[in-house]
């Protein structure tokens, strides 16, 4: 097989990962507040204690999707003479490693990945068509390229 070009891919979590937890928020807001207000008169504590549970909730949300990763993932076809290339992950924050990326979920539109270091982290990201169309098929060709070749 063809060795594939170098690529550079914008990647992140899954479009609807954010959506679907705001959504349980909601969920357990609305809950939260149906059970203290499920008898005739719902005391000032359960409400009290309903919203403090939903603010805690929208805290812990909002600081887990801002530590969600996204960066750039990059393929690197030939570094030296007779090398099989190899897969850089630069996130926004933080320093780049080399890193090795099976494929978890193939799709047309959407590539679900499995990004792995040497140091045993391992981070789970997406990679969509929509965020750069123009380096969509350069992308899956390295991905088919690298792990047919390791």
């Amino acid at each position: 097989m063809h060795k594939a070009p170098s690529v550079t891919y914008p990647v992140g979590p899954c479009v609807w990962y954010g959506r679907v937890l705001w959504v349980a928020l909601t969920v357990v807001a609305l809950a939260g507040l149906g059970v203290a207000a499920w008898g005739k008169e719902p005391s000032a504590m359960s409400l009290a204690v309903a919203l403090g549970v939903w603010l805690s909730a929208l805290g812990a949300v909002a600081l887990h999707l801002a530590r969600v990763p996204k960066g750039q993932l990059t393929w690197r076809c030939e570094i030296a003479e007779g090398t099989e290339g190899e897969w850089v992950w630069q996130p926004e924050v933080g320093r780049a490693a080399l890193v090795s990326v099976s494929v978890v979920w193939p799709g047309n539109r959407v590539l679900g990945l499995r990004l792995s270091d040497g140091l045993g982290h391992t981070h789970w990201i997406w990679a969509q068509a929509q965020h750069a169309p123009h380096d969509w098929l350069a992308l899956r060709r390295a991905l088919i390229s690298s792990t047919t070749t390791a």
